[in-house]
């Protein structure tokens, strides 16, 4: 006689569909709000600060210099504030941008 026992250890598909906590979406990251008498420039440098560690992580993997992923960041950062408006950029910004595009093209 043939019996049939449960299978302790499922796997494929059907497996995820016993585990919803696996295919669940995550939450989303909690985002830190700038205090209200913080400038939010200071704010996003405190933020781009705080991540040393995916700064470190990159230089072990691009063999960058630190300081050149810092300025890459410290540039990101400023961009992301001029396209939202926070920022504006200086004339003597522009001009160099301008002459780093045209040596570019």
């Amino acid at each position: 006689m043939f019996l049939a026992y449960p299978q302790t250890r499922p796997y494929g598909p059907a497996s995820m569909q016993l585990l919803p906590s696996l295919t669940s979406a995550m939450p989303p990251a909690r985002v830190k709000q700038p205090k209200p008498n913080e400038p939010l420039v200071m704010h996003g440098a405190k933020l781009a600060a705080s991540k040393v560690d995916k700064v470190l992580l990159l230089h072990a993997l691009t063999k960058k210099t630190k300081q050149h992923l810092h300025d890459e960041a410290y540039s990101l950062l400023i961009a992301h504030y001029e396209r939202e408006g926070i920022l504006e950029p200086t004339p003597a910004e522009v001009a160099e941008r301008i002459l780093t595009t045209e040596g570019k093209a």
